[in-house]
């Protein structure tokens, strides 16, 4: 999943589920996800290493190779035969099952890590654990632990900006307005993505502006 979608699908669903179904103001809401985004960053380096979380399932040219192989060999072995095709279709429909099956196990996997990630930083952060106890809570701690993971693996790593604070001037060369526009900043809502540390921009982040 790319920084950008991340930002409006999971971080959306995140969002309207702390604002509409636990009754959290705006900022409030934004203020959380914030702060978990950061200390998921954090828990990514020392915690995870990068090849576990940049799978995200089986790789689909395995299943095509080995299926390529098994080919060549029937006709190796002779003249293809109805019986044949129907092994190879027989063979393609198992590879499908089984890769769907290291699918599932992979994210139940992920799933669990994911639990794990969340329920540490609801302890360090002191969260109310109620406020934080719902699925697509979890899926975005995972989906930020695999970029933040991604990210580490980098040589220099890329970095998340959490730098911008309320009052600074609305750098619009590295965020675009969340909702209000303006000259200075209220607060950031997702930081931008830098190519490695005081590097250059990869993408723009977003922070709600002030009028005045």
């Amino acid at each position: 999943m790319k920084f950008k979608e991340l930002f409006e699908d999971k971080w959306t669903d995140a969002f309207s589920i702390l604002t509409a179904s636990k009754g959290l103001k705006d900022d409030e809401g934004i203020e959380i996800l914030l702060k978990l985004l950061k200390a998921t960053d954090d828990e990514s380096g020392p915690t995870l290493s990068a090849p576990a979380w940049s799978r995200g399932g089986g790789d689909p040219k395995v299943g095509q190779s080995h299926v390529s192989r098994e080919a060549v060999q029937q006709n190796l072995a002779g003249n293809p035969s109805t019986k044949a095709v129907d092994q190879k279709q027989q063979l393609c429909l198992q590879q499908q099952q089984e890769q769907k099956k290291q699918k599932h196990q992979e994210h139940d996997g992920h799933d669990e890590m994911g639990k794990s990630i969340v329920r540490k930083i609801i302890r360090n952060l002191k969260f109310q654990k109620a406020l934080l106890n719902h699925k697509e809570i979890t899926i975005l701690v995972v989906q930020c632990l695999r970029l933040c993971c991604l990210m580490q693996a980098q040589y220099p790593p890329m970095v998340l900006d959490f730098s911008f604070r309320c009052g600074d001037v609305f750098h619009t060369d590295a965020l675009d307005a969340f909702s209000t526009r303006g000259p200075t900043m209220a607060y950031l809502v997702w930081p931008p993505l830098r190519l490695h540390k005081d590097g250059p921009l990869v993408c723009k982040g977003y922070a709600e502006g002030l009028k005045k």
